[in-house]
């Protein structure tokens, strides 16, 4: 009897840890307006229960897993900013091996006498294998985080990069861009890692730098390889074949990058998830896991992603071969060329993220529906204007004006996926993913079939279409195109939850949970 009045009920549990969810050491409490999730003086801010750090360097939302309510990019602190420049490296060390044939595609189909038609078919086994492999990498993640799944995503797909120089054959192309392919899925566990150490209001912003940066690899490996490092070996080595040797660097990398984050980062901010499941922290959603997959929401922005990174995976395979057939570009030139649709995710994609957020703090769900919608209009505009470029002064402008509507609608559509179901985000936001592969796989069916012109006019007629389904993206307690009431709901139930209490109400309280938390045992990293 007297155990059970000693024990805190459900509900005074939730409210205790709802009073101290912002507090500081130095025992001051932020006020309303100070949860605006921005940069803030250098304060440490306390964990939650049975936490594997006691402190943080950024504010914590502790009803929310202790996720954080602000990105301190100066910081790569564990473990909310070094998952943030782990899940960023991890997937710039992957997008670097996807890539990392395309700007020799040109000297292949010579050497080993490919028709333009069966190095696109290369290009489209390689945008099968992410399709696949994102399937099962996206509920990997619901079990087991991002970290471990995105080692074993480097590690397995670093061993065909490097045997990229063997190919001999149309079969060995199509086997290695296959087995390269599986890097692709990458994307998922790093925008799922992302959902894990940030809180929804400056979730777009995160997952648009990370999925930027590391996107931008498609960009530097095609300078590093193509333009600086064959150079180099061909004048070296006085061999034609100098190409062959290339594509070691980038496995290499890779597989440091997997070691190092399986040692140095975390899965979620109260630690490693098999220590969550055994302590308790973590709310286990197996059981729904497949609620994922019949979600209309997700569906309906797989189609949009489909035509926004669907034209990038295009345009990444395409442009090195591309500005040789249409402009004469040597292979150096060309695939300098090429990396500026790469290069241009270090600061667009991340632009679409941060004007999804700023909508959503004014409009809400209405606001980021709004500008996925508009994004995507104008980046099909761009693409058709990009097909009739017909001299390198007017296509590069159009090339960079081009990417970066891209790289923005990716930002803008990653802002709206952590919201469609957070119980399986890993399945969500592998389901979104995917589709950008499927509309990979059909416009590179295209520029199979068609001339440049017409394949470019289609993807620009096809991207324009897809606005459309931003009108029928409806998310329970959010917003729609044609309603913006739930929104103004949404956003005045934030504000009320983030108001604070007095200070003076449980200070005994908090100095006890504190006491606690310096005698627990933390788990031992491993």
């Amino acid at each position: 009897m007297a155990s059970a009045a000693a024990s805190p009920t459900a509900e005074q549990t939730a409210a205790s840890r709802a009073e101290s969810s912002r507090e500081v050491l130095s025992g001051e409490r932020l006020t309303a307006a100070e949860t605006v999730p921005i940069a803030s003086a250098n304060s440490i801010h306390l964990s939650s229960i049975l936490p594997r750090y006691s402190n943080y360097n950024v504010r914590v939302d502790k009803d929310r897993s202790d996720r954080a309510l602000e990105i301190r990019l100066l910081s790569s602190q564990r473990p909310h900013m070094r998952a943030f420049y782990c899940a960023t490296i991890s997937f710039f060390a992957a997008f670097g091996m996807w890539f990392s044939v395309s700007p020799f595609l040109g000297i292949i189909g010579e050497e080993l006498s490919l028709s333009r038609s069966q190095l696109w078919l290369s290009t489209i086994c390689s945008d099968v294998a992410t399709i696949l492999s994102r399937f099962v990498v996206g509920p990997a993640c619901d079990f087991y985080g991002a970290r471990l799944p995105m080692a074993v995503v480097l590690i397995l797909s670093s061993i065909p990069t490097a045997l990229t120089g063997t190919v001999r054959s149309f079969a060995g192309l199509c086997a290695v861009r296959f087995g390269t392919g599986i890097a692709g899925s990458a994307f998922v566990m790093a925008q799922y890692w992302m959902g894990q150490m940030f809180c929804q209001e400056i979730i777009g912003t995160a997952n648009a730098i990370v999925a930027g940066w590391g996107n931008s690899g498609g960009g530097v490996i095609q300078v590093l390889l193509g333009t600086g490092l064959y150079p180099f070996l061909k004048e070296a080595s006085g061999n034609d074949e100098a190409w062959r040797f290339v594509f070691v660097v980038p496995a290499v990398f890779a597989i440091a990058v997997a070691i190092v984050i399986v040692k140095s980062s975390d899965d979620a901010p109260l630690g490693y998830y098999r220590e969550m499941k055994r302590n308790g922290t973590m709310d286990l959603h197996h059981s729904t896991m497949m609620s994922g997959t019949t979600s209309r929401n997700a569906w309906l922005l797989a189609v949009a992603y489909a035509c926004s990174f669907g034209v990038e995976i295009t345009f990444n395979n395409a442009a090195s071969l591309y500005f040789r057939d249409e402009f004469g570009a040597s292979t150096s030139s060309a695939a300098a060329l090429a990396s500026i649709f790469g290069l241009t995710n270090l600061y667009a994609r991340a632009c679409g993220g941060i004007v999804s957020d700023l909508m959503n703090q004014h409009w809400g769900m209405w606001g980021r529906l709004s500008w996925g919608c508009i994004a995507i209009v104008i980046q099909g505009a761009s693409i058709i204007a990009f097909g009739y470029a017909d001299t390198l002064t007017s296509a590069v402008p159009l090339l960079i004006l081009l990417s970066s509507c891209v790289n923005a609608t990716e930002g803008a559509i990653f802002g709206i996926v952590p919201y469609v179901n957070p119980a399986v985000a890993g399945s969500i936001a592998g389901i979104v993913g995917l589709g950008g592969n499927v509309g990979g796989v059909c416009f590179a069916l295209a520029f199979h079939s068609l001339s440049y012109l017409q394949a470019f006019k289609v993807m620009g007629a096809v991207a324009m279409a897809s606005s459309a389904i931003f009108f029928f993206v409806d998310i329970p307690g959010h917003a729609t195109l044609t309603s913006r009431s739930k929104s103004l709901k949404a956003i005045n139930a934030r504000r009320e939850t983030t108001e604070r209490l007095p200070m003076d109400q449980d200070e005994d309280r908090i100095q006890e949970s504190r006491r606690s938390k310096d005698d627990a045992t933390i788990p031992a990293a491993v």
